[in-house]
């Protein structure tokens, strides 16, 4: 009976060593190609083009908070000095509406920081959707069983990279894209 067990479990660890030879033979066959997604998003003119443009918007809206902040300052500081002069109540009630003005003008300011990441988000896709295509006919020019993001890989042959090419067809397909703020309707 022991015989019996020994016999089928050595067969049966030759037939998976079998199946696991065809496995790597037919895993030598494969063509695999890796691309980056980040470097397509940094290194092509489109992808620059957007780096730029969301930090001059940034830049702009940095002066807007600038100006908000002294706004409000001065305005803080104007009630202080009238303090004495008016009654408790009255000013109580010139704070509350500070107050609020200053809570509008912040939700505005949330909302164009929340619009110009939406338009930055939406060329980022309008270039990858570009990117893919360019991904797609350099897989087929070489002839590519397999694609593979270098995010989710751990090591990598150079030689599979193919993010350069995309990244030329991106340049010549897509030069530039304009970033546009998109504000959500209410």
């Amino acid at each position: 009976m022991t015989f019996i067990r020994i016999t089928l479990l050595a067969a049966f660890i030759a037939s998976i060593g079998s199946i696991g030879s065809v496995g790597v033979a037919q895993a030598e066959d494969l063509k695999i190609l890796v691309f980056d997604v980040n470097r397509i998003l940094v290194e092509s003119k489109a992808g620059k083009s957007i780096g730029e443009q969301a930090q001059k918007m940034q830049s702009n809206f940095q002066d807007e908070i600038k100006s908000l902040q002294e706004k409000y300052k001065g305005k803080a500081e104007k009630l202080s000095e009238q303090r004495t002069l008016i009654a408790p109540d009255v000013l109580q009630s010139r704070v509350e509406e500070l107050q609020i003005e200053q809570r509008r003008d912040e939700r505005k300011m949330t909302a164009e920081v929340d619009s110009i990441r939406a338009g930055v988000t939406e060329a980022q896709r309008k270039l990858l959707e570009v990117a893919e295509k360019g991904l797609d006919k350099v897989a087929k020019k070489r002839q590519a069983d397999l694609v593979l993001r270098r995010e989710s890989l751990y090591f990598t042959s150079p030689s599979l990279d193919v993010t350069k090419e995309v990244v030329a067809y991106v340049n010549k397909e897509l030069p530039r894209i304009k970033v546009t703020p998109i504000t959500k309707e209410k």
